[in-house]
C-alpha cells in the first residue's frame, strides 16, 4: 500500500465517521436542503423582499438580503424537519440504521469528491507534468477512485468536459503583429 492509498483511504474513512456521526437523514438532509433552499430562496424570496422594505432597507441591497434571508430561514426548516426525524428513528429504535446508511452516503459523497479532484488531477497533470505519471499507477484506490465519476454518472460527457478543460488550459503566446494566438 502506498503513501498516496493511505492518504485516500483516511480520506475516506473520515467520510464515513463524519456521516456515521450525523446519521443519514442528516447528511441527506444538508444536501437536499440546499437544493431546496436555493430553489425556494430564488422563487420565492420578493415574500421577504417586501418585509424588508418596508422596514426601511435599501433598494440595492434588499433583493440579496431577501435572497439570504429566504434561503437561510428554508435552510433552518429542513434542518429542524431532519433533526425530528433522527429523533423518531432513535424513539423506533431505527438509530443504528440511520448511523450506519449516513457512514454510507458520506463515504460515498466523499468518493464521488476524490474522484471530481482526482480526475480533474489527471487532467491537469497529462498538460503540466505535475508529478511522474508512473507513481499513480502504483496505488491501488487512484484507479477505482477515477473510475468513480465516469461510472456513476455516464451521462456526463467527460470527453466533452476534457475537451473544454483542455482548451482552457492551453497556453496563448504573442505573434509577431502582437495578437495572441494558441498554441
Amino acid at each position: 500500500m502506498s503513501g498516496l492509498d493511505i492518504i485516500l483511504l483516511i480520506l475516506l474513512l473520515i467520510g464515513f465517521v463524519r456521516g456515521a456521526m450525523k446519521g443519514f437523514i442528516m447528511e441527506l438532509s444538508s444536501l437536499v436542503g440546499f437544493t431546496i433552499s436555493v430553489y425556494v430562496a430564488k422563487y420565492y424570496s420578493g415574500i421577504s423582499l417586501y418585509l424588508l422594505e418596508a422596514l426601511g432597507v435599501g433598494r440595492e441591497i434588499s433583493p440579496i438580503f431577501s435572497f439570504l434571508i429566504t434561503f437561510i430561514l428554508c435552510m433552518v426548516a429542513v434542518w429542524f424537519l431532519a433533526k425530528l426525524l433522527s429523533k423518531l428513528f432513535n424513539l423506533i429504535s431505527l438509530g443504528w440504521l440511520n448511523k450506519l446508511l449516513g457512514g454510507l452516503f458520506s463515504g460515498l459523497k466523499y468518493a464521488l469528491i476524490l474522484s471530481v479532484l482526482i480526475n480533474l488531477f489527471d487532467l491537469a497533470n497529462h498538460r503540466l507534468e505535475l508529478v511522474n505519471k508512473g507513481e499513480a499507477p502504483e496505488s491501488r484506490f487512484y484507479g477505482p477512485l477515477r473510475a468513480f465519476v465516469p461510472t456513476i454518472l455516464p451521462y456526463i460527457n467527460m470527453e466533452d468536459i476534457t475537451g473544454q478543460l483542455k482548451g482552457a488550459l492551453k497556453k496563448e503566446e504573442p505573434s509577431q503583429e502582437g495578437e495572441v494566438t494558441k498554441k
